[in-house]
């Protein structure tokens, strides 16, 4: 499904984070050398390039490539997918790229496993709540999210549900089949439902964290890095204060990175989008560039009165605990 003979290699190779990443060809997947971490390819690349460079304008990116097309533009950089042509060596294409003037950065595009796991529930602790968090949770308490933002990237949404009757949805869209509605494709597509109602559920017996906000629904139900960056680039097109990424990949990948210290910098003109991630179920110490959550510049950008929703909105790591 992922895997064609006439682009495969037996070993592909690639800098992540100024560590060199090896791929080794397993059956019709890839296991990152030195771990276990299975990942699929297919016949795309991911490229960073300097703003000047127009890089399907490249005569040497024609030669290669059946389409280029752009999946995040940065304040200093863009990141485009490049699909290359039948017969086209990945690993050898990544050497070749990596010498032009103006790419800063090539990797294969990489769909990583997803491991879910019953045992995580048992293994989560909450952290002893200070005397700061004491403060400002009494003031964030009083907060509806009004006039704020919010994108969500999940698996999908039930917009029909009874408890976002009231929800102010202001766009959807399908990362994966470029559609503009983000409902569930599939039974296993429950998670981002159930985000949402904890951020935007509202019925008789239970208010949301932020009911009030207005939804920006984003349904990436896959880890394709080519997907993965043209979702932060519509939740950056919509104008999100706030992007809540209630999940994590194995593997910390530069590209996902740089979008998000993108955004956190230069998100909403320069002042900065708060981007959560998810710390994980199972117990882990986060340690430098092991997942998303462990990025300096996530979870919260440079804020004013949006700040304190920001804030609020951490308390998901505690309840997607819950219902993953």
């Amino acid at each position: 499904m992922f895997i064609s003979i006439s682009y495969a290699t037996e070993k592909i190779s690639f800098l992540n984070l100024n560590t060199s990443v090896e791929l080794l060809k397993q059956n019709e997947s890839y296991f990152v050398e030195s771990s276990n971490l299975i990942v699929n390819i297919s016949n795309r690349l991911i490229i960073k390039t300097e703003t000047h460079l127009q890089l399907a304008e490249q005569i040497y990116i024609k030669n290669i490539v059946t389409r280029v097309w752009q999946a995040y533009q940065g304040e200093s950089f863009n990141y485009y997918v490049a699909e290359l042509k039948d017969g086209i060596s990945i690993d050898s294409e990544i050497k070749q790229l990596s010498q032009i003037n103006g790419i800063l950065l090539v990797q294969p595009d990489i769909l990583q496993h997803r491991v879910k796991t019953e045992a995580s529930k048992q293994h989560y602790l909450p952290n002893k709540q200070t005397l700061f968090d004491q403060v400002y949770f009494e003031h964030l308490d009083k907060l509806d999210g009004k006039n704020i933002n919010i994108g969500i990237i999940d698996d999908g949404f039930d917009l029909t549900d009874a408890d976002f009757k009231q929800t102010q949805i202001v766009f959807e869209y399908d990362v994966q089949n470029q559609s503009l509605s983000a409902r569930p494709k599939n039974k296993l597509d429950y998670h981002g439902t159930k985000v949402a109602k904890i951020i935007f559920g509202k019925n008789n017996s239970f208010n949301g964290l932020a009911p009030l906000a207005n939804f920006i629904a984003i349904r990436q139900p896959t880890t394709w890095t080519s997907n993965t960056l043209l979702a932060f680039q519509v939740a950056k097109l919509n104008r999100a204060d706030i992007i809540n990424c209630s999940w994590h990949s194995r593997m910390l990948l530069e590209p996902i990175k740089d979008v998000v210290d993108d955004l956190a910098v230069n998100g909403r003109s320069g002042k900065g989008t708060a981007v959560v991630f998810s710390a994980g179920n199972q117990g882990v110490k986060i340690t430098k560039n092991i997942y998303e959550a462990s990025i300096n510049l996530a979870k919260v950008g440079r804020f004013s009165g949006t700040l304190m929703a920001a804030a609020r909105l951490s308390g998901l790591f505690a309840a997607v605990a819950v219902i993953e």
